[in-house]
């Protein structure tokens, strides 16, 4: 006995039902969803970092009884130089990456 429905072709149903309308689960809606969300925080984590390192610099200086953290943004020293750091460290690491795969699949 089997504790599945069957569906109009004659196809047995595994009963898997979304909570509130008793759609069919689809996991390649929830897996563009999930890259709807990745791209869309990737995307305003990159604008967050561009705005802290290099458009506050542009920006006129905020007044003494301003917000104190945009004040610390715009004076830190670190985040201007995290970029031109970075570049050099991300094409060793990839390289050391690619080699190390060659060396693995090569044996």
């Amino acid at each position: 006995k089997d504790c599945g429905v069957r569906s109009s072709r004659g196809e047995l149903d595994s009963g898997r039902k979304a909570l509130d309308g008793g759609e069919r689960f689809d996991p390649r809606r929830m897996i563009k969803a999930l890259g709807w969300l990745l791209l869309a925080a990737s995307t305003f984590s990159l604008l967050l970092f561009l705005y802290a390192a290099f458009i506050i610099r542009l920006l006129p200086a905020p007044s003494k009884e301003g917000s104190p953290l945009l004040a610390a943004i715009r004076e830190d020293q670190y985040y201007h130089l995290l970029v031109p750091v970075t570049v050099p460290v991300a094409v060793v690491a990839v390289y050391l990456n690619w080699f190390s795969v060659n060396l693995f699949s090569h044996s």
